[in-house]
């Protein structure tokens, strides 16, 4: 429990760090998928992507560990897929899934560009095949027709400059936001859409006091989520290219609203009234920390 709303802010920070328990069993994911496909498949390497290689990646909530990206990237003499004469980079998803429905029997595999997703009881889990390109740090991915670039390793070093920068605060803040985005999921907006207007945002301004930044980001992507934004890996990719003009207008009216909420919180009057705000449902939720006195 909390005194202070700074003090519940740091103890909210906390509850929504993975555990070392969890994080084990994302680890134990990924080397079952390595073990799964390696007698079959020439590996390179296999590792983590999305949200838990970026260090946004919350508890679970509502007992969903949520969708955990794991890169399988095949060694070159595998790519024998989208060539003149060869099977579409989609083929080579069928064929991912076809070797791990061998050996998994209990959850669902389904083979949907770009990603073979597996679904557990606990987690889903996306395997994404994956070709080095050449000297670069980036890879193809099967998208249907054709291969798409993805960047997870340069996402990962750009969020973490960017946390660096902001004394370690900007993937905290991240995973707060998150979690707002968990509890309001009618909002509509992919995950890392949302990070990639946090990462616009605070790229600007500095994370002093995260009561201020929550608001700061509410605040400001009111407007920043009706434009188009690229992927700050580097990939090309444009991140809102899903973006309807009807989730735009929603997500931007959601962001106002608890805009307007967080701006109460900071002028409560106690400390008391502005834990009470910020824990309500309207705003982060009963996992954000109670005052002393409830």
């Amino acid at each position: 429990m909390a005194t202070t709303a700074p003090q519940a802010f740091e103890q909210f920070k906390a509850r929504l760090t993975l555990t070392s328990k969890q994080r084990e069993a994302l680890r134990d994911r990924r080397d079952r998928v390595r073990s799964l496909l390696s007698d079959e498949w020439a590996i390179d390497t296999v590792m983590f992507g999305g949200s838990h290689a970026r260090g946004s990646k919350i508890r679970p909530v509502l007992g969903r560990q949520g969708d955990v990206d794991i890169y399988a990237v095949l060694k070159g003499d595998e790519r024998t897929y989208g060539g003149l004469f060869q099977p579409p980079p989609a083929k080579l998803l069928v064929d991912i899934k076809k070797t791990l429905d061998r050996y998994l029997k209990t959850p669902k595999i389904r083979a949907d560009s770009p990603a073979v997703r597996i679904t557990y009881d606990d987690m889903i889990v996306d395997v994404i095949p994956a070709f080095s390109r050449f000297l670069s740090d980036a890879f193809d991915i099967p998208y249907y027709k054709t291969w798409m670039v993805a960047t997870p390793r340069r996402q990962q070093r750009v969020f973490k400059k960017l946390d660096d920068a902001r004394g370690g605060k900007f993937k905290p803040l991240l995973r707060m936001l998150k979690h707002w985005k968990a509890v309001h999921h009618t909002i509509g907006l992919r995950s890392y859409h949302l990070e990639t207007l946090a990462y616009e945002i605070f790229g600007r301004h500095e994370i002093d006091d995260y009561r201020i930044a929550v608001y700061t980001f509410f605040d400001e992507a009111q407007s920043a989520v009706q434009y188009h934004w690229n992927d700050p890996g580097g990939s090309g990719n444009r991140v809102t290219d899903y973006l309807t003009p009807a989730t735009a207008n929603r997500a931007s009216q959601m962001f106002k609203r608890a805009a307007e909420r967080a701006a109460r919180a900071i002028e409560a009057r106690t400390w008391r009234q502005e834990l009470a705000i910020w824990r309500s449902p309207l705003l982060l939720g009963s996992r954000f920390p109670a005052d002393t006195g409830s």
